[in-house]
């Protein structure tokens, strides 16, 4: 099993999360997008609609988390949105 070890803010740790890796966010998106659409029959672009609300949630009741998030979306090239689709708080 890898390990991470990094130090800074929310975003700087996200950001060296989302770097580290990023070909393994990639493949879970994918993997849950197809889940999502099999499993529980939402598309893509309906799984993002509810992520946008989640995302909303996130941002108002834990802002560091959400900055992580921002930190995580931009260090992996991942859209934020996409992001608040695999994460839980």
């Amino acid at each position: 099993m890898q390990a991470l070890s990094v130090k800074g803010d929310a975003y700087e740790i996200g950001l060296a999360h989302g770097q580290y890796a990023k070909e393994h966010i990639a493949h879970n998106l994918k993997v849950y997008f197809y889940r999502f659409n099999v499993e529980w029959g939402l598309s893509k672009d309906e799984v993002l609609r509810r992520a946008e609300l989640y995302l909303d949630a996130i941002e108002k009741g834990s802002p560091k988390y959400a900055t992580a998030m921002e930190g995580l979306s931009d260090g992996s090239g991942q859209s934020l949105v996409e992001i608040a689709a695999i994460k839980d708080p």
